[in-house]
């Protein structure tokens, strides 16, 4: 009987990451314990429970604190409890009808640091996209901001902004940014 109940929860949990439209589609994919903070969060107790139904027989479940949904925009801020890091996720529009979508990380210990990465959406599909690819600058945006920079001197803490409005990403250092340009697929540094 446990395995049926096991996948009765399957296939309910699964039916409602299929029903995840725009960026909490990006966001979630096929984490269930995302999904379950995301349900919880959204007042859904149904679905919630569901996928904690699903998780029982984890040995232990990450949950996480959602700051921002923004539907509209395409964007969300999210962390797991007991960790330093924050992700935040939004997602761009191609000509192609595929999505680029960023999901960039901060976190500390011991210093703090902010990583990038992105991904095509494509029929169904994600792709990893390189870094280089959609920035090509991306090499060089450190010893923009901070000439002669040496991150074995002094570790700095830079930080990608990505936008909730707008399309340009800003690559920071406390307020010293580099506003990153929307161009069809690629952000070209600005002056």
């Amino acid at each position: 009987a446990d395995e049926t109940v096991g996948a009765a929860d399957s296939v309910v949990v699964f039916s409602l990451i299929r029903e995840l439209k725009g960026i909490e589609k990006y966001a979630i994919r096929d984490d269930v314990e995302l999904l379950s903070s995301l349900l919880a969060h959204k007042g859904d107790s149904v679905g919630h429970s569901q996928t904690k139904a699903y998780l029982a027989k984890e040995p232990y479940v990450n949950e996480y604190v959602f700051d921002v949904v923004d539907l509209k925009n395409g964007y969300m801020q999210y962390a797991p409890l007991g960790a330093e890091a924050t992700y935040t996720v939004t997602y761009w529009n191609l000509s192609d009808n595929a999505k680029l979508i960023a999901t960039e990380v901060w976190g500390c210990g011991p210093v703090c640091s902010s990583d990038i990465r992105f991904e095509k959406y494509q029929n169904g599909l994600f792709e990893r996209v390189k870094n280089q690819d959609v920035i090509p600058g991306i090499k060089d945006l450190e010893s923009r901001l901070v000439p002669d920079y040496d991150p074995e001197e002094e570790p700095a803490e830079f930080k990608y902004k990505l936008p909730r409005g707008g399309k340009n990403i800003q690559f920071c250092l406390d307020d010293a940014c580099i506003e990153l340009v929307w161009q069809n697929g690629v952000f070209l540094a600005g002056e």
